[in-house]
């Protein structure tokens, strides 16, 4: 066991601080793994103690315990408030996703209320009853800065996320079961709470607690990174999806930074055509438009309304070039669709070629396509029925949440590549196909 200059040796019987109990535990697996290199190799560092009680460390003191082994401790020697100390050590040390850090912002706001009621009465200064609905005075750091904002803005601040992370968070605390509360820590489940069981715990609904659209200032298109080069902008009036999908990207990116993927509409963002600069050179891919990167536009849930306030947006701005993607193609039967739209439906799989060349055989767009990404299994179209599409994309499967990095079979893009080409399609493979053959005589 190592020796420590500035600690020493405590018993097995300390309690945890509640400040630390703001942080996330360890997962089970995680946890396992942390006790193996604890009695291979002992402490790293010792734990740290503040009024007698572990502060931070209490994994490593949990873990000491189990296994009956000294546990080396020191005291915290202040500086800040001990959250703004826990959450520094936390945030270098621990990979936390936006949930953990959301639900930690959401404690941590409980705890220094309760600190701030505990000082108040130190000091005689309690009130009145209404002290409890005040919002608590956040950590020495963030008040020496000068910035106002809600209890919420911020701890978020502090811990790395938005407010309306924590608030979402501090809403399932308040009011959610414990069960809920480990899934969404434990990120088996979207943090914002569904509007449905808001009404199942209380009568009157409070504020919605919904992403608020993110674009303040005139709304504009996204410029988009390398793995869409064949659309150099992205516009998402609508988010959310229900497919359910295991390898969906935009779920991940709706968890992480909107607190859940549900189908939202922003009508500020229709402006985006008309406040976005044209590109001077007009050839593709710089005026193509990528429509609900976010969301499926023409989900069966998705409203009407809503289809048709971005269909009017895009005949009023004839300079750009959409392109709308779907995995529900009879939606798209009877949209009258404008020159500057390209039309495409996903064919991941065999069970969704019936249903894209039923309903492209009534599709009149100026460009048609196919989206074979993934390109799960292998996949047959009827005979002349590719000539319905102008285009045919192949991708791989990228990393997710729900799903690993997969790579198509060869035969299977090369069966579906030639026929393609046969049918007078054109070709993009997608850069996150990287699969080629790699063959060798006598089967060797």
């Amino acid at each position: 066991m190592k020796e420590y200059e500035d600690a020493f040796i405590v018993d097995h019987d300390l309690e945890i601080h509640p400040c630390a109990l703001i942080m996330p535990p360890m997962d089970d697996d995680t946890y396992e793994k942390f006790k193996v290199d604890i009695s291979g190799h002992g402490l790293i560092h010792p734990i740290v103690l503040y009024q007698g009680k572990v502060l931070d460390g209490r994994n490593r003191y949990n873990a000491c315990k189990e296994l009956d082994i000294e546990i080396w401790a020191r005291e915290w020697e202040g500086g800040s408030d001990p959250v703004t100390y826990v959450v520094s050590n936390n945030i270098h040390r621990r990979h936390l996703s936006i949930n953990q850090l959301a639900i930690a912002g959401a404690k941590a706001i409980s705890f220094w209320a309760d600190e701030a009621k505990i000082r108040q009465r130190e000091s005689g200064k309690e009130h009145s009853n209404n002290l409890v609905n005040q919002e608590p005075r956040i950590s020495a750091p963030v008040q020496q800065s000068g910035k106002s904002g809600k209890a919420a803005d911020l701890a978020g601040e502090q811990f790395g996320v938005s407010g309306r992370s924590v608030s979402s968070a501090k809403y399932i605390i308040d009011h959610g079961t414990e069960e809920e509360i480990e899934k969404v820590e434990t990120n088996k489940a979207a943090l914002r709470p569904t509007e449905e069981k808001i009404r199942e715990r209380i009568k009157e609904v409070p504020e919605k607690i919904t992403p608020e659209p993110a674009t303040k200032s005139p709304s504009k298109f996204n410029e988009t990174n390398d793995s869409i080069k064949w659309a150099r902008w992205s516009w998402n009036p609508v988010t959310g999806c229900k497919h359910g999908c295991k390898y969906c990207y935009a779920r991940d990116i709706g968890n992480r930074f909107h607190g859940g993927f549900e189908p939202e509409f922003y009508e500020d963002r229709l402006s985006a055509p008309q406040n976005t600069k044209l590109p001077y050179n007009a050839e593709s891919p710089n005026r193509n438009v990528f429509v609900c990167s976010m969301a499926d536009l023409f989900g069966d849930w998705v409203p009407q309304e809503w289809i048709d306030k971005i269909m009017a947006a895009v005949s009023n701005a004839p300079d750009w070039n959409f392109i709308f993607l779907t995995k529900n193609p009879k939606r798209l039967v009877d949209i009258d669709w404008p020159d500057n739209a390209w039309v495409g439906t996903t064919v991941d799989c065999q069970d969704r070629v019936s249903d894209a060349v039923e309903a492209f055989k009534q599709i009149k767009a100026k460009v048609t396509f196919l989206s074979c990404e993934p390109l799960t299994e292998h996949i047959q179209f009827p005979d002349g029925t590719l000539k319905l599409f102008d285009w045919v994309i192949i991708g791989g499967q990228s990393a997710s949440s729900g799903a690993p990095a997969f790579q198509p079979e060869w035969e299977w893009v090369e069966e579906l590549h030639f026929a393609a080409r046969e049918e007078g399609c054109k070709i993009y493979w997608k850069p996150n196909l990287t699969i080629h053959p790699e063959e060798y005589p006598n089967n060797l």
